[in-house]
């Protein structure tokens, strides 16, 4: 996202590339909020300016809330509540999307932590089809339906906290995890990168070291067996309530994690 960790730091090092790449590929997004057309226009070339490109390859809607527009990515109250734009919808701000595909100014165009309930309305609406969804997966939450129709569809899903963004407990802890990663020489993480590469997404993860760039980089092709002992897991939770205020967040511990 354009407003993602060091987009203007560390990415003017990397030009013309933010660091959030894959392929060569530059990102951006709108930041936590529908955008109607007037603003998106006026907006939508600092995610350029900031990385010194002319365009983006892939533009992603941060989440299907609108919040009031300003230069406050999270308007709130007096008593903390977040102020929401009920004026604004969806698909507004989809038909903003396309005219920047149009225009050449991104590439492609997708959404992030949306549910399957306001994806499929939007893709059949949609004259410029979603290229990408990014939400939160991995086995605890692992989106099957959504993933089952971005394959139908040909959308890529991408998968933010695929290790469980470091929940304790959480899927890195997970038994079955940890069985397959001593059977198959791996690391816990290997194994949960490795079940959600061969599943059919994409994975999205950071590394704060070396030595876990590398173990991120080096991961194999885990058994099919394995896959459906991952794919068994019961355990269901979601670490982060973006999808449902709006507003990213990830809890500081898996605390209300249970067993379906």
């Amino acid at each position: 996202a354009s407003n993602g960790p060091d987009s203007s730091g560390a990415s003017k090092a990397m030009r013309p590339c933010s660091v959030w790449k894959c392929s060569g590929a530059t990102t951006a997004g709108i930041s936590y909020s529908l955008t109607p057309y007037s603003i998106l226009q006026e907006t939508e070339m600092r995610p350029c300016e900031r990385l010194g490109v002319h365009y983006v390859d892939l533009y992603l809607s941060h989440t299907p809330f609108a919040f009031q527009p300003g230069d406050n990515v999270e308007p709130r109250d007096a008593s903390g509540n977040i102020i929401y734009d009920n004026d604004v919808t969806l698909i507004e701000t989809w038909r903003a999307m396309e005219s920047l595909v149009d225009e050449g100014k991104c590439k492609a165009i997708g959404l992030s932590d949306i549910g399957l309930d306001k994806l499929a309305p939007l893709y059949e609406a949609a004259r410029v089809k979603p290229a990408v969804v990014q939400v939160e997966s991995h086995p605890y939450l692992p989106q099957t339906e959504l993933l089952e129709f971005c394959k139908q569809k040909g959308i890529v899903l991408l998968a933010f906290a695929p290790l469980g963004h470091g929940a304790r407990p959480g899927p890195l802890e997970d038994p079955v995890v940890q069985a397959i990663a001593r059977q198959a020489s791996l690391t816990p993480g290997q194994v949960l990168l490795a079940w959600g590469i061969q599943r059919g997404t994409a994975v999205l993860t950071t590394s704060k070291t070396l030595d876990r760039a590398r173990e991120v980089f080096n991961i194999s092709e885990i058994p099919e067996a394995a896959i459906e002992e991952v794919n068994r897991i019961q355990t269901r939770v979601r670490l982060n309530s973006v999808i449902e205020t709006g507003v990213p967040g990830f809890i500081p511990k898996a605390a209300d994690i249970k067993d379906d």
